[in-house]
């Protein structure tokens, strides 16, 4: 007898939407233990949600058997210098051990070349490892072609951080603050606060208080009254991008990130962890075992930059008026 077809099966294909988290990262456990790779999986629901759906850097088609996902295909563009357009990698296809034999991982692949097709892409291609000759002998029977002279290379893990850390810091440079460049600093936190806060304050209060001469007149005061503050202006590639200072407070043991900033263009680059790096470094070496740092409640992209480094928020709270009642919460790390 004829096995069953994918349509005699209600057998159907979608795009994955946010529901279907949990089932993709099934998918992802289930693949990686047969491929022996479990421990190598640090996903979890919420990179899945901020890659896939919120920064949309890949796509998955779900594949359901009356309703319910028995497979997936993720896959993204990537670009072909010689034909000059994208194309679509194939991340991962996956059928549910138990359902396979039916068709499901064709259909996948069908139409995921269809869409290939559909959005002008010049190639479509994936990965295999060379033990699995299951699926070597079915991406063959499907007529695709193992590019055996081309060698794969990656970096990643730490070996990644010290490459990309190696480029930040030939771009990157820290000016200590003097009287010849308040001015400077006073523009930059002007134009930072700007930016950061812009939605988040209101506009009147930031055009008329986060001016260049308004900040530098309240620089210069601190700067003339300062104790143990230590004030820099950030430069990439020689152009003003940003500024940080910090400082141990009462508690010796303990060192407080004052302000980072950097200006729109320079963010996103990896410079705003390698300057937190820097202060936490001269922190310690200040004999500082812990670290604060004060945040608005409301903002929502430091908060995150904050926790992805390791800050957890504490018990810390304080009401201020910046225009309108805001709070400020207080996060913490231990650096040595």
């Amino acid at each position: 007898m004829d096995k069953p077809t994918p349509a005699q099966n209600s057998f159907h294909i979608r795009f994955a939407q946010e529901a279907d988290i949990s089932a993709i990262l099934g998918f992802i456990h289930a693949l990686a233990d047969y491929e022996h790779m479990s421990d190598q999986v640090i996903a979890d629901d919420a990179l899945l949600r901020e890659w896939i759906f919120e920064k949309k850097k890949a796509e998955v088609l779900i594949g359901e058997e009356q309703g319910f996902p028995v497979g997936m295909a993720l896959f993204f563009h990537n670009f072909s210098t010689f034909l000059g357009r994208a194309g679509i990698y194939l991340e991962d296809l996956f059928v549910l051990p138990e359902k396979r034999g039916n068709g499901y991982g064709k259909a996948l692949l069908e139409r995921l070349a269809a869409i290939t097709v559909a959005r002008g892409c010049g190639r479509l291609e994936w990965s295999c490892l060379d033990w699995n000759q299951p699926s070597i002998d079915f991406y063959r029977s499907m007529g695709a072609v193992p590019m055996s002279e081309w060698t794969t290379y990656r970096l990643t893990g730490d070996t990644l951080r010290t490459v990309a850390r190696q480029s930040i810091a030939q771009r990157l440079e820290l000016r200590p603050l003097d009287e010849t460049l308040l001015e400077e600093y006073g523009r930059l936190h002007a134009l930072s606060w700007r930016s950061v806060y812009r939605g988040i304050l209101p506009d009147d209060f930031l055009e008329q208080e986060y001016t260049p001469e308004k900040r530098t007149a309240a620089l210069r005061k601190s700067w003339e009254n300062r104790s143990n503050e230590q004030f820099y202006i950030v430069y990439v590639d020689g152009v003003p991008a940003g500024m940080l200072a910090f400082c141990p407070t009462e508690d010796a043991n303990v060192g407080d990130v004052k302000g980072l900033y950097l200006l729109p263009p320079f963010q996103g680059q990896g410079f705003g962890r390698a300057l937190m790096d820097w202060a936490l470094e001269k922190l310690k070496a200040l004999g500082c075992r812990e670290a604060i740092l004060w945040v608005l409640e409301e903002n929502q992209p430091a908060r995150a930059f904050y926790a992805h480094y390791g800050f957890l928020p504490d018990e810390g709270r304080q009401e201020l008026t910046l225009g309108k009642p805001v709070t400020i919460v207080r996060y913490r790390k231990q650096i040595a």
